[in-house]
């Protein structure tokens, strides 16, 4: 009888060390990571977290959602930033209508097709819940769209949402649809779904009045983008290692499996850039992201992968990466007209990238 239990437990303890293994190497712990770019990068000051950009390529800047989530127990309130690419200036504040407990997320810009009509910024936002605790909560999330009049944001819709939201791709003036990166909303099922990768997370699809879900079986969803004919749906899943592209029926919004392009890494946000590739701020060792998330004396490398899903064969090329400074954890790159924008999760400043000169 203690034989069979002392072989019993040895053999529970030789599964859990292969699955540790096997959790730090998926996780990049074995990889080797090496500061490149071609060209030349600035940090630019002036924000705290600007964890998602998109870029305007009508105007000519970059939208920029920040919060500075080191502080989240503080009741630090957020904000959208207004940055033109290649200036090195602090991006400009833009102005909420309406006081609201701000903790913006992922963004997206519907441009007006009517001439001298007002844009629509869509925002995934995090406000305080019943279980407010303190500690940074992704679970509370509702979806905010906002006209852009000048400097001004002017809320016209504020939609709950009964599971966690990410990121957020507009589909129309009022429709969009949203990465549900957990199902779980309790701090232990959370943590397994994440850390067993478990197929949870999803696609929600929705308007003013409220959204539902359209589809599952994603390994934490987050970076969530429409193509420009609004007729593919393409989705970075961070545990499985790959964006994601679903084809779309325009009239149902039914959404079909297409294709996957496997990165290596764990892909944030994703950004159409101006050259027509998917670029997306990737954490090719999540590991030490996770501890840069605990404690900021901890660095996290960063990476931005071009994926060029237009090409017969699609590649994946790393255009950047860097050991962590000067910025750690990125989580978007923006492609905007030759300049490269980097956005992290924490980090008081962001990138600002272009040709040697």
């Amino acid at each position: 009888m203690l034989k069979s239990l002392t072989k019993g437990i040895g053999a529970c303890f030789v599964i859990l060390a292969a699955f540790g293994a096997w959790t730090y190497y998926d996780a990049g712990g074995f990889k080797t990571i090496t500061n490149h770019y071609d060209g030349v990068c600035v940090a630019v000051t002036g924000t705290k977290g600007g964890e998602d950009i998109t870029y305007d390529s009508t105007n000519g800047y970059a939208y920029i959602s920040a919060h500075d989530r080191r502080n989240w127990a503080k009741g630090e309130i957020g904000a959208i930033y207004r940055y033109i690419p290649g200036s090195f200036k602090a991006p400009q504040r833009l102005t909420l209508d309406t006081d609201m407990t701000f903790r913006p997320h992922g963004i997206s810009l519907w441009k007006n097709p009517i001439k001298d009509g007002l844009d629509r910024l869509f925002v995934i936002n995090h406000p305080e819940n019943e279980d407010f605790s303190g500690v940074m909560n992704m679970q509370s999330s509702e979806v905010l769209i906002f006209d852009i009049q000048d400097n001004t944001l002017n809320l016209i819709a504020q939609i709950p949402s009964p599971t966690s939201l990410n990121d957020i791709t507009a589909d129309g003036p009022d429709t969009y649809f949203a990465s549900i990166d957990q199902h779980n909303d309790s701090p232990l099922g959370a943590a397994l779904e994440l850390y067993l990768q478990l197929p949870y997370a999803g696609v929600a699809y929705g308007n003013v009045r409220g959204m539902k879900k359209v589809l599952g079986g994603l390994q934490y969803a987050n970076g969530i983008l429409l193509s420009p004919e609004r007729d593919a749906l393409y989705v970075a899943e961070i545990n499985g290692q790959r964006i994601t592209k679903f084809t779309r029926d325009v009239k149902t919004n039914a959404l079909r499996w297409a294709e996957a392009y496997d990165i290596d890494s764990a892909p944030d946000n994703i950004e159409w850039g101006t050259d027509g590739a998917l670029y997306t701020g990737a954490h090719p060792q999540l590991l030490k992201t996770a501890a840069h998330m605990k404690d900021a004396a901890y660095s996290a490398p960063s990476q931005v992968l071009r994926i060029d899903v237009n090409a017969l064969n699609p590649t994946v090329t790393e255009i950047y990466a860097s050991t962590g400074k000067p910025m750690s954890a990125s989580t978007v790159a923006s492609y905007a007209g030759g300049r490269l924008l980097i956005g992290s999760i924490f980090e008081d400043v962001f990138m600002d990238c272009g040709p040697n000169e």
